[in-house]
């Protein structure tokens, strides 16, 4: 089953914050994942966050995604982001939830 990752940030460093995304984008590739939006354009529909990027990415399970984010290659990299944004949201979620009553 899908898992996927959304973290909406709030850049105060945008050249860090460009060397990040590049060294943390190479770090996807050894991984099961599928990057389905990393975006600046966007807007808030509801809610009190105002973020600059929101990235969603989906990984083949929850597993591949702890693989990921524990590797020692986004480990290295992860301070960049910490240094050049500040997450309001990140949560990680299963993609196999059924609504009743909304889609097939």
């Amino acid at each position: 089953m899908s898992y996927y990752m959304l973290a909406a940030l709030r850049t105060h460093d945008a050249e860090v914050f460009v060397r990040y995304q590049q060294q943390t984008a190479a770090t996807l590739a050894g991984y099961r994942c599928t990057p389905l939006s990393a975006s600046a354009g966007h807007k808030v529909i509801e809610g009190e966050a105002a973020p600059d990027v929101v990235v969603l990415l989906e990984f083949a399970d929850e597993a591949e995604f702890d693989r990921w984010w524990n590797s020692p290659e986004y480990e290295e990299v992860k301070h960049l982001r910490q240094q050049s944004a500040s997450v309001l949201l990140g949560v990680g979620f299963d993609g196999g939830v059924h609504i009743p009553g909304v889609g097939g």
